[in-house]
Order: structure tokens, then C-alpha cells, then sequence
């Protein structure tokens, strides 16, 4: 495919034979995707100032947003599925994971494999224990809280009607990153984090299966496609 121009030069995507990528889509930036991934239409990817590579079998629906700001190679793994609305700007990303509609997810945090991001849910590092005991003495502890609640819970930034990701968002603060464990659920409002087992993996993937299948029947008879 002949490179087209864009803002930062000159656009280089890169697309396998067996991926499905619609027209509609935009893609800006140096861009790989790989065999069996479908995007859809009016999804974003931007490789704002380092290249993004995206793996096999993985899809990217419609309004959902991936962007690089940094210099170095964001890597997308296997069988990730970016839902509807969603917006991820991880550097680094592993296989199976689910990014579910409207989440957001910071350049600062890493996500291993096997991870789901519930609906809604600002996935922002954890301060470092030294940065957590200033933010502490300063914040008024809660009256109380819910029994059970993980210890990390608390830890959370809740910043709603604030940039996310800008230079202001982080201007206050130190620009520290964290990467989450493999089989990491976040959910709730608040974001919360736990662990998860792995059980009923079989079945998600499986599901993630029919989906690809799917597209790749339809979404051809409706849509242009994006040729190499």
C-alpha cells in the first residue's frame, strides 16, 4: 500500500493479508497489524511519536481510540479485544485482555495478559508508597469503608472532570509507571482491583472466536476494506 501524509510526515501502515481493516477507520502513523485482526470502522489509531505494533486476532471497535505518545514501540499482543468507546494509551499490552466500552487506560500503566477492564473504569498507576504516605497525611481518611475492600482500593485516584492523560493531568504529581499482573479485573466506580482466577478463560476466548468470525464475514459486505 502506498503511504499517505499525515501531520508527523509520512504515514506507514502495515497490514497482513489475513487482517480485516476497514477504510473508515483512522490510522495515522507508523502502524503494524497482524494476521486475523479485524478494525472496524471509525476507530482510532494513532502513532503519535512511536510506532504501534498490534498482534493476531485481536479487535478494535468502532470509537475506540489507541494512541502512542511515546518514542518507543508500543507492543499489542494477542486475542485483545478494545471495545466500544474505549481509549488505551498503555506502552505495553499482552494477550487476552478486555478493555471494556468507555474505559481508559493512562500511558503510565503497563497491562500484562489476561486482564479486564470493566466498563467506565480510569486505570491510572497507584502512587509509590512514599508519594501514597504524603497523599495520606494530607487527605482526610474516610469515616469508613466497605468490609473487604482490597487495600488497593483506597489507594485509587478518583479525578472526575479532569484531563486524563494531558501534561496537566500529571503536572501535580510525579510521573511514576506501573505495570498490572497478569489476570487483573479493575471495576467498579472507583476502580477497584483484584485478581482473578482465570476461570471460564476457555469460554471468553472461545467467544472472542464466533466474534472474529463474524466480522470477517460481514463486516467485508458492507464496508471498504484497507488493502496492502
Amino acid at each position: 500500500m502506498a503511504p499517505t501524509s499525515s501531520s508527523s510526515g509520512v504515514d506507514k501502515i502495515t497490514v497482513h493479508a489475513k487482517a480485516i481493516v476497514c477504510q473508515d477507520a483512522d490510522l495515522r502513523g507508523d502502524i503494524t497489524i497482524g494476521s486475523g485482526t479485524v478494525i472496524q470502522p471509525r476507530c482510532t489509531i494513532l502513532a503519535v511519536s512511536g510506532p504501534i505494533v498490534i498482534g493476531p486476532n485481536c479487535i478494535v471497535e468502532e470509537t475506540a481510540a489507541i494512541v502512542n505518545r511515546r518514542k518507543e514501540l508500543m507492543t499489542i499482543g494477542t486475542e485483545n479485544l478494545f471495545e466500544t468507546g474505549s481509549r488505551v494509551e498503555s506502552p505495553s499490552i499482552g494477550d487476552r485482555n478486555v478493555f471494556s466500552v468507555r474505559c481508559r487506560v493512562s500511558p503510565l500503566v503497563r497491562i500484562g495478559s489476561d486482564t479486564f477492564i470493566d466498563a467506565g473504569c480510569v486505570v491510572l498507576p497507584l502512587p509509590s508508597p512514599s508519594t501514597a504516605a504524603l497523599i495520606s497525611s494530607s487527605t482526610p481518611t474516610p469515616a469508613s469503608s466497605a468490609p473487604g475492600t482490597p487495600a488497593l482500593s483506597s489507594a485509587t485516584p478518583s479525578v472526575p472532570g479532569t484531563p486524563l492523560f494531558g501534561a496537566s493531568a500529571g503536572a501535580a504529581q510525579p510521573q511514576m509507571e506501573e505495570t498490572l499482573p497478569n489476570r487483573t479485573a479493575v471495576f467498579g466506580s472507583d476502580a477497584r482491583r483484584r485478581v482473578w482466577s482465570g476461570e471460564g478463560q476457555g469460554q471468553q476466548r472461545a467467544l472472542l472466536a464466533k466474534h472474529l468470525e463474524y466480522l470477517r464475514e460481514m463486516l467485508p459486505k458492507y464496508n471498504r476494506l484497507r488493502l496492502n
